[in-house]
């Protein structure tokens, strides 16, 4: 598998967004969940020990209260289903909240000392959520500004200064990492991806391979999941001696023909195929299909009137469709179209065999 390299995915950002938006999704939903249950815990906790505190104002004791409030309110929302789709707005609420009470603990409740928690935030929020970092550094920027303007109006000019330069300094830390946790995401979903698609997929055709076609037809006990109606085996005809003749360069070509042809058939057919080993391919045919023979002498006719490097070869086809789709056993489905392309070479090859047409197979 290659590597993703960090530089193919700072250039590729943006698509990548696009394209694993449902793993971000559910990267922001488990934090957000996190975050919420962390800030109620929390603020229970403050609000446990407010009695016990000689030094605490009722108004701090209104804010915890506020905010845990908020917070119930955004465990809430996540629970619905607009809520479930969009976890990175609910994030910035959440955010928001914390935001808003460290405004208020560092310029209001306690004006003559440095601000504390909101530097953190500006280093756990980039760490937290995956976005597009200008969004997310415009988020913080904002905050920044209003804490500084805020500072400067409410508190000491000397500890508005410190929380200038401290603001600064942990916005730009706050900046750098979560640009570079978004990009590192990324990388492995990436990653993820191409490793998943070399395991599924055969590299010289493009289809899907063997092993990928039993998973799929092991999913098939998920009730769930859409079943094919047929199965469609697929074998080119004398293909060793079509490599002895032209050599394994042309044999090659000849297999990516036929993977190219599965698949552009598949793209108009609801028909998805595999390489099942060797010259043999395996397709999955599922609804809106009314006539398996004609997606067969479409795939036939196509395979032998294509100039492969200055030669044409044929293929026999044989077809199994299904008969009870909620209880069919697809292993053996494949099993009796294997054995209708089989009859479909002993009846002279290069022609199309179904059972139940051409072939009548009780077991």
């Amino acid at each position: 598998m290659d590597i993703v390299q960090p530089s193919w995915v700072k250039a590729n950002r943006s698509k990548l967004l696009e394209t694993y938006k449902e793993n971000i999704r559910l990267h922001n939903a488990s934090m957000l969940m996190r975050m919420l249950l962390l800030c109620c815990g929390l603020f229970v906790l403050m609000l446990m020990i407010v009695p016990f505190s000689s030094t605490t104002k009722w108004q701090l004791t209104v804010a915890y209260l506020l905010c845990f409030l908020s917070c119930c309110v955004l465990v809430i929302l996540s629970r619905t289903e607009r809520g479930k789709q969009h976890p990175r707005v609910l994030l910035y609420a959440g955010f928001s909240v914390l935001f808003l009470l460290s405004l208020y603990l560092s310029v209001i409740y306690s004006p003559d000392q440095r601000a504390t928690i909101i530097l953190g935030l500006y280093c756990a929020i980039p760490l937290s959520i995956i976005d597009d970092p200008l969004r997310t550094d415009l988020f913080l920027f904002g905050f920044f500004v209003a804490h500084t303007i805020l500072g400067f109006s409410l508190k000491p000019h000397d500890i508005a200064f410190d929380d200038l330069a401290n603001g600064i300094c942990f916005l730009a830390t706050g900046v750098v990492l979560g640009r570079s946790v978004v990009l590192t995401r990324l990388g492995a979903y990436e990653a993820e991806h191409r490793l998943s698609v070399e395991k599924d997929t055969d590299v010289l055709t493009g289809l899907f391979n063997r092993r990928k076609l039993f998973e799929t037809l092991n999913s098939f006990s998920d009730v769930c999941i859409p079943r094919p109606i047929g199965v469609m085996m697929l074998d080119i005809d004398d293909f060793k001696m079509y490599n002895d003749r032209y050599g394994h360069a042309c044999g090659d070509a000849c297999l990516q023909t036929v993977g190219q042809i599965l698949s552009l058939v598949g793209n108009d057919t609801h028909m998805i195929s595999y390489r099942y080993g060797g010259e043999e391919f395996v397709s999955l045919v599922y609804g809106g299909v009314s006539d398996f023979r004609n997606i067969a002498e479409r795939i036939r006719t196509t395979i032998k009137e294509k100039d492969i490097q200055g030669s044409h070869i044929t293929v026999s086809v044989g077809i199994s469709p299904v008969i009870d789709v909620e209880h069919a056993d697809y292993v053996r489905m494949v099993d009796r179209a294997d054995k209708a392309m089989y009859q479909a070479k002993r009846n002279g090859k290069d022609q199309v065999c179904v059972i139940g047409e051409d072939l009548s197979l009780a077991n």
